[in-house]
């Protein structure tokens, strides 16, 4: 099976920052984004040594990792500075589609929640890195 991630589309909608969806190109060397583990139960031992375990809602935070050059950094700060502009935080949607595996993954309400201000000057611009959280993740095929 084919597993690479050259052909993934990461598309964001931002109404209020963005005119239309854009998709985001530019990705660092060897790291595009990534969803970081999230805690979805949690579980209690009794002291009899039962266990009990319930469902909790959990954020799904995503951080973007773009070369200095990329086109998308825009976005990103002008993300940000629209933030700070209007004092709040404008909310996104977003998909992923993984063609190489089969799925869409549709991404509800993403709030932009880390920053880099401006890449760091190294020999050569280092990647800059974006979070976003989002309320909820969904999966589905890819059609």
């Amino acid at each position: 099976m084919d597993i690479t991630s050259a052909n993934a589309v990461f598309t964001l909608s931002i109404p209020g920052v963005l005119g239309a969806d854009v998709i985001i190109q530019g990705f660092a060397v060897d790291d595009m984004f990534a969803s970081e583990v999230a805690e979805s139960s949690e579980a209690r031992m009794g002291a009899d040594g039962r266990l009990s375990a319930g469902f909790t809602p959990y954020p799904v935070k995503m951080p973007v990792r773009l070369q200095p050059d990329s086109d998308s950094v825009d976005v990103f700060e002008q993300w940000d500075s629209v933030n700070k502009q209007l004092k709040t935080s404008n909310v996104a949607q977003g998909n992923i589609d993984y063609f190489s595996v089969g799925k869409v993954y549709t991404l509800t309400n993403g709030y932009l929640t880390r920053v880099t201000p401006f890449a760091s000057a190294k020999k050569v611009l280092e990647p800059t890195e974006w979070e976003i959280t989002w309320e909820l993740t969904t999966v589905s095929p890819t059609v």
